[in-house]
């Protein structure tokens, strides 16, 4: 039940000595040193970023998500199945103590991973997608 915070703070927010700041960290270190041991990936952010990598590269990895209720947010995230939309404090309290079973975690986990499958693909998806465009692209006009 440790809270660790991955990324630069570039707003300067003051952070409680009981979180554990980790400052930037790249692709390669979140896929092998922390999506295989967290319980869950926590984005509060207030503005949108079009489509939220981080959650779907965390949701894709089987990790359960709790973000701010922003419509990129909502446009992946299921309340109460897949992850969880927290607008407030006490929303996120909830969120925090919903993802804390294990059962629900695990079965949360699971079903972001299989929404990602079932909207994105695989990485293997995405590759042959890319391959049609360049080859649509290249082709003399």
């Amino acid at each position: 039940d440790q809270l660790h915070l991955l990324g630069p703070n570039q707003g300067g927010v003051r952070i409680p000595d009981w979180a554990n700041h980790h400052g930037p960290c790249g692709l390669d270190d979140l896929k092998q040193r922390w999506f295989p041991k967290i319980s869950g990936l926590i984005s509060l952010s207030a503005h949108s970023e079009g489509m939220p990598q981080v959650i779907l590269e965390a949701m894709a990895a089987g990790v359960p998500v709790i973000a701010s209720p922003i419509d990129a947010h909502r446009d992946v995230i299921r309340h109460g199945e897949n992850g969880w939309l927290a607008g407030s404090r006490d929303q996120f309290a909830s969120g925090l103590k919903w993802l804390s079973d294990e059962n629900v975690n695990m079965k949360a986990g699971n079903a972001a991973r299989e929404a990602i499958r079932s909207s994105c693909g695989t990485w293997d998806d995405a590759a042959e997608r890319y391959m049609e465009i360049y080859e649509e692209l290249s082709k003399p006009s």
